[in-house]
């Protein structure tokens, strides 16, 4: 049997992975009665934004449904009405939080743009790779939980656009290992590096025309880093 989960986008409505199905976004409709969720709809918001804040910060395995609701503000055994599990609720947190980058991504006007648009994305919001990374870490295999990575998909499709099917498999592979790893180690590596502000915002276009280089197979346009740069 397959349980509904509220919050996602239709395009993932036919997943029904580990009894989980997600279906379109919340109603504006639903609201709160003081200062608490109230409906489907505003409970599963909730959820996943305390889902979201809890398990960046920590490994899922120290997180509790408990502290998932109570930073929700919802009663606990909303977590399990709604999404049968905490691995539940995490599978969907994640597939959530990867379409709304999907949406952001999916209106760039070109690969460069779109591969541009990830890199700020994530960097912006490291939310992603970092939950994927927790879950790795514990030994949780996401793919089954959730049933595909739309946002990884569209980077395949967007790459095919410059080269053949396999080798954008191949590039996006490099180039997701390199902005994720970017975007949760950067502000230690810089701190490391002892990098200016002003340095920090040039290493960041740098490794934002990086990643580029590594979609589109232009390396050998990038050259190495500009007298401006270097400053």
């Amino acid at each position: 049997m397959c349980l509904t989960i509220l919050g996602l986008s239709s395009k993932s409505s036919s997943l029904c992975q580990s009894g989980v199905v997600v279906t379109s976004k919340p109603s504006t409709t639903d609201n709160s009665v003081g200062g608490r969720p109230r409906g489907p709809a505003a409970v599963s918001e909730a959820l996943f934004a305390a889902t979201e804040l809890l398990c960046i910060e920590r490994p899922p395995g120290s997180v509790t449904v408990r502290q998932i609701a109570d930073a929700a503000g919802v009663n606990h055994g909303l977590v399990h009405h709604y999404f049968e599990s905490k691995d539940a609720l995490l599978a969907a947190t994640m597939l959530r939080v990867e379409e709304e980058f999907l949406e952001v991504v999916a209106a760039a006007e070109d690969p460069a743009d779109a591969i541009r648009v990830f890199f700020d994305e994530l960097n912006a919001r490291p939310t992603y790779p970092r939950l994927l990374s927790w879950m790795l870490l514990e030994g949780i295999d996401p793919a089954p939980r959730i049933g595909g990575f739309p946002l990884i998909e569209h980077l395949v499709d967007t790459i095919s656009g410059v080269t053949d099917r396999s080798e954008a498999r191949l590039r996006t592979q490099v180039l997701l290992a390199f902005v994720a790893g970017w975007a949760t180690t950067r502000a230690f590596m810089a701190d490391s590096a002892g990098l200016t502000k002003r340095e920090r915002s040039r290493s960041d276009a740098r490794g934002r025309e990086h990643a580029v280089a590594i979609a589109l197979g232009t390396y050998a346009k990038l050259g190495p880093m500009t007298t401006s740069e270097q400053a």
